[in-house]
């Protein structure tokens, strides 16, 4: 910004210019002490255009919310909408190119305690927050199905095949159909190392990630595809 910067010394009246400059004149004010910047009060429509992350929140009411940032808004997909909009509105918002209003009959919303994490869109893929089966019909519907690769590994597996790190998904058992259960029980519960008291025999675990970031090969028993 122009002009001199507040030092942080000035006491209340100068930090109450730098919100003003930052609310009404949309400009970044730099916080001085002792002659270095250490701290900046940003414009909340800057910090917004920065969070490249969309969440859907439950409300204990049911209502569907978007977020991002310090924006939340209550959406109702219309009747008939296609299954698996939201990753497709998440993505217009963070291009710019949609962005949730009450002339598109959005209301404006805040979230509390009682408000479901379900999923986030990340700008390349959703993130389940949440068992998808503990989610209304509506919730449901805007997500659509989501596909993940089970996979049973032996020890660890900290990226995929690409080298990109891996964040495993919010899967539980009641996502899980009958068919991918009995799959788990014949490749985990009954798998056993070979020699119990090797401390690299580890026993196995299930590793979940999207159906396109398999993990690296070389410690994995078997995988299967998951669509919820």
């Amino acid at each position: 910004m122009g002009g001199r910067e507040p030092d942080l010394g000035e006491g209340r009246g100068g930090f109450d210019r730098l919100v003003d400059r930052a609310a009404n004149a949309g400009e970044i004010a730099h916080v001085v002490r002792e002659g270095h910047r250490v701290a900046a009060v940003v414009p909340l429509s800057l910090l917004q255009e920065r969070v490249t992350t969309v969440t859907l929140y439950q409300t204990g009411g049911g209502d569907l919310v978007i977020a991002r940032g310090g924006s939340a808004w209550t959406v109702r997909p219309p009747a008939g909408t296609p299954h698996g909009t939201f990753a497709a509105d998440a993505q217009a918002w963070l291009d710019d190119a949609w962005r949730p209003g009450e002339r598109g009959g959005q209301v404006r919303a805040r979230i509390d305690e009682s408000c479901i994490r379900a999923v986030e869109w990340t700008g390349e893929e959703i993130r389940l927050r949440y068992p998808k089966c503990s989610l209304n019909e509506t919730a449901n519907a805007y997500v659509g199905p989501l596909s993940y690769t089970l996979s049973v590994v032996k020890g660890s597996a900290g990226e995929d095949a690409v080298g990109r790190p891996i964040e495993e998904m919010g899967i539980t058992y009641a996502d899980i159909d009958d068919a991918t259960h009995d799959w788990l029980n014949e490749n985990v519960d009954d798998w056993r190392p070979s020699d119990p008291w090797d401390p690299f025999e580890k026993f196995p675990w299930v590793l979940v990630t999207p159906a396109d970031q398999d993990p690296r090969a070389d410690n994995v028993i078997c995988s299967r595809t998951l669509t919820i």
